[in-house]
Order: C-alpha cells, then structure tokens, then sequence
C-alpha cells in the first residue's frame, strides 16, 4: 500500500509540474502581465478563460485511474484562474473544465464537475476578499487573518 501511495504522489507532482512550467511561460505573455498590473478587460478575462480552461482539461487527460476513480489536477486550472482574474474568470474555466468532465463520464462525472466548477467560483470569491488583488504565494495563508465580518 505504501508503494501504491508513493507511487500515486509521484505522478501527481509530476503532472502539476507541467502545470507550473505552462503557468510560467504563460505569465510572459502580455495578457497575463496587464491582469497582475490590475488590467482586467473584457479581452483579457476570455483570455484567462481559454487558457485556463485548456488546463483543467489538461488536469483531466493527465490524470490515472485508481480503485475505479481518477485522480488528476483538473481543479488546479479554475483555481488559478480564480485567484488571478476573480470570479468570472475562475467560473468561466471550471464551466469548460467542468462540462469537459462531464462529457467524460463515469461514476464520479456529477460531483467532480461540480467540484470544478466551485473551486473556480471559491478561488474568485477568494480574489474579492482581497480587494480585486492577486493574492500571490504567501498571502494565500494571511487571507483568512485579514477577513472582517461588515454587519
């Protein structure tokens, strides 16, 4: 059992490391910088979408199959995209990501959709909690702390 699990973290890492090399190359492109800068239009919002969408499919195509389920990055995208665009733009690409998963099929087709499609919304909503800004590495754990309650 032991093996199996190493085994199952090995190829997961390696499949988010692919993740992180398209998200590096993608944070040179102009669209991705105007977005950090707080740029958000219209044209960069699809963008982010595209792009983002076409990873969770990656996410889903990456995955492996264990005990009937697969496990995979798929939510990795959504997430993301949430987190650097708000909620439109982690909505947008859970929807593709989503309703890819969907196509899909299986047992687990339903709850993992929609699983897809709430970390796009939850990331976003995450991004309005911190003001419309990119939340970065390290703030992602001071979030919660800076939260306040508005009655």
């Amino acid at each position: 059992m032991a093996s199996l699990t190493i085994s199952l973290l090995t190829d997961l890492v390696e499949k988010v490391c692919v993740i992180i090399v398209i998200a590096y190359l993608l944070s040179r492109l102009k669209y991705f910088t105007e977005v950090l800068e707080g740029k958000l239009t219209f044209k960069n919002q699809v963008i982010l979408i595209l792009i983002f969408g076409a990873i969770s499919i990656y996410g889903s195509y990456s995955g492996f199959e264990i005990f009937g389920a697969v496990a995979n990055v798929r939510d990795l995208g959504p997430m993301v995209a949430g987190l650097v665009g708000g909620p439109i733009v982690g909505l947008g690409a859970g929807l593709i990501g989503g309703l890819h998963r969907l196509t899909m099929g299986g047992f687990t087709c339903i709850p993992c959709s929609l699983s897809t499609i709430l970390a796009g919304l939850f990331a976003g909503m995450i991004y309005l909690a911190n003001r419309k800004r990119f939340i970065g590495i390290w703030g992602r754990f001071y979030l919660p702390l800076s939260w306040k309650v508005s009655i």
